[in-house]
């Protein structure tokens, strides 16, 4: 994105990205959901999300054993 000229765009994802891990955690000590969509595949609850005002879109799942997020699809809507 950054290469792309969309430096804003990266920087915003990265910060909401940190932001939600943070979220996440809490959630998780707190015995709450994450935020986010939930969808169970193959015995895996992923999480759905936007990023607030940007054309982008992830799922991630929660792995507190590990105190792990992992972000599985990052979809970034392009202009044309």
């Amino acid at each position: 994105m950054s290469d792309a000229g969309y430096a804003d765009l990266h920087d915003n994802i990265v910060r909401f990205l940190q932001a939600l891990a943070l979220e996440v955690g809490s959630a998780v000590e707190s015995a709450n959901s994450p935020p986010g969509l939930p969808m169970m595949i193959r015995g895996v609850t992923w999480y759905s999300l936007p990023v607030p005002n940007e054309p982008v879109f992830f799922n991630y799942s929660v792995y507190p054993e590990q105190q792990q997020i992992r972000i599985c699809d990052l979809i970034w809507v392009a202009p044309a």
